[in-house]
């Protein structure tokens, strides 16, 4: 072997080694920043005489997201998964309010729930009737004893 040789040999090794690590890197940062990022929002509007709040969970990532697990608290314990768990809670926790409080519309799904990209999906929508009426703080009071546990993994 000349001196050529080898010494063009000891380029090249290095550098494949380099370009493999690159391809590594570059792909797992890929993966990293082209992944699915759920988000809950709660919205909340008043108008003269109701009061709407709105709980929304948004796929801000790229790339669906699965979901693997899902699970509802209240008080820090977790609830058992029934037909409409949001419905049944809310009107469980807001049954003072009963004389103001319709549950627009609940939602739910399980493990194995596709979110796709930029989708959102609206859990539960509550309204409040009776404009000055309503205790704002005490229902305030009353969303923080939820929360709502969602684990999920990108495809």
């Amino acid at each position: 072997m000349t001196v050529f040789e080898f010494s063009s040999l000891a380029i090249a090794i290095p550098l494949a080694c380099i370009t493999l690590y690159q391809t590594y890197a570059s792909r797992k940062h890929n993966r990293l920043s082209c992944s699915p990022r759920l988000v809950s929002e709660i919205n909340r509007d008043h108008s003269d005489d109701e009061y709407l709040i709105t709980f929304t969970v948004y796929n801000r990532g790229l790339g669906p997201a699965e979901v693997t697990s899902i699970q509802l608290f209240l008080d820090n314990e977790q609830c058992p998964v029934i037909e409409h768990p949001c419905r049944e809670l809310c009107e469980r926790v807001f049954s003072k309010y009963e004389d103001f409080i319709k549950v627009n519309y609940d939602a739910w799904f399980s493990a194995g729930h596709l979110i796709a990209e930029k989708e959102s999906y609206k859990f539960v929508q509550l309204k409040f009737k009776g404009g000055q009426q309503i205790p704002l703080a005490e229902i305030q009071k009353d969303l923080e004893r939820f929360r709502i546990k969602i684990e999920y993994a990108s495809l």
